[in-house]
This record gives C-alpha cells, sequence and structure tokens, in this order.
C-alpha cells in the first residue's frame, strides 16, 4: 500500500539579524588566530551575500537550538486555519 505525500506549504526561520561576508569572521572567529586567505575566493565563487547564525555576534553562545528553530518554523505554517491539531507526523 502506498500512502501519497503532498507538500503544500514551507516555512523556515532566519535567525538574529543577517551576517555579511565581512562579518563573518567577527562572529565565527578566526581559524588559528588568522584571517582566512581562502575566504574571498570561496564567497565570490558561491555568490552568497549574507547568512543566519545563532550565534550572538556579542557572547559568542547560541540563542536558539535546533528545538527552537524547528518549533519556530512549525509556527511559522499555521495560518489559513491550519492548526497544530491538523499536523500529523
Amino acid at each position: 500500500m502506498t500512502n501519497a505525500v503532498f507538500i503544500n506549504r514551507i516555512a523556515s526561520v532566519l535567525p538574529n539579524e543577517p551576517v555579511s561576508n565581512a562579518q563573518m569572521e567577527d562572529v565565527l572567529g578566526l581559524a588559528n588566530g588568522k584571517r582566512s586567505r581562502a575566504k574571498n575566493v570561496v564567497l565570490r565563487s558561491n555568490g552568497i551575500k549574507t547568512r543566519y547564525y545563532v550565534i550572538d555576534p556579542e557572547t559568542g553562545e547560541p540563542r536558539y537550538n535546533n528545538a527552537q528553530l524547528t518549533a519556530a518554523a512549525v509556527r511559522g505554517l499555521m495560518d489559513d486555519g491550519f492548526t497544530l491539531d491538523d499536523l500529523d507526523c
């Protein structure tokens, strides 16, 4: 027996403020105390301009864990009369 599955809604969570390429090492830290020599080549190749990290840029500590991010994304699915009671896993 086959069960048909349809994805008809998606949600995502982007934690904290976006981090630019220039800020990336300030948030994540340096490799062996040095700035990356390959970073600019890689960033130019991948085209990513900003990214989101769970890390608090001031303290270096995570602000969210996986369960919190997942719960926030699931809550993002709830609208148009669709509630948590309608969700089945």
